[in-house]
């Protein structure tokens, strides 16, 4: 995985404590940003090997659509300004795991706190077996990659840069992106 960490930001793995998730989390201010709660700059760019967690695709697509930003998403100081699904094929979710589904979104908003304004830009996919999965990597059942950053002139396209480069082995999240307007197509 790789992933454009602006200078003078510090990163670290996701993987420690036992978390299923892995990859990588960078901030000016680490114990701050675990908070994700939009009041501090950060990015987190975190997958999830489904051959390690030994679950069925349907429940990472579950885990897509569900708020994986459950502090931001409540936040009382942050408003989402732009939200797009992408892909959303239901799964069957039956024991024969037919009719497997893909889910693919992504968002941005801004968090205001005493007057200080951070811009937060998101991106979420669940692969299964759809074109997805042929571009990312092999075993990932899920792709997330959330950034915030300083409200300013360059903000948004800084934000576009950290978030739509980041890599998952060969692909980029715009490769995901693209796979996943393809899925759209195939219905």
């Amino acid at each position: 995985m790789h992933a454009l960490i602006p200078h003078r930001w510090t990163e670290a793995p996701l993987s420690d404590g036992g978390s299923l998730r892995q990859g990588l989390m960078a901030s000016p201010n680490l114990t701050q940003w675990r908070h994700l709660d939009g009041t501090v700059p950060g990015m987190e760019a975190a997958w999830v090997d489904s051959a390690r967690v030994g679950i069925p695709s349907d429940y990472f697509y579950l885990a897509a659509k569900w708020p994986v930003l459950p502090k931001l998403a409540r936040s009382g100081t942050c408003r989402p300004s732009f939200q797009q699904v992408i892909v959303d094929h239901r799964p069957a979710f039956n024991r024969l795991h037919e009719g497997v589904g893909d889910f693919a979104a992504r968002a941005s908003g801004t968090c205001t706190e005493h007057g200080h304004v951070n811009r937060w830009a998101y991106f979420v996919a669940a692969p299964s077996y759809g074109p997805e999965r042929r571009v990312g990597l092999r075993n990932s059942g899920l792709y997330m990659v959330v950034a915030v950053m300083p409200d300013g002139p360059r903000v948004r396209s800084t934000l576009q840069k950290v978030l739509y480069d980041t890599r998952f082995g060969h692909a980029s999240v715009r490769d995901l992106m693209l796979a996943a307007r393809q899925s759209a197509r195939l219905g």
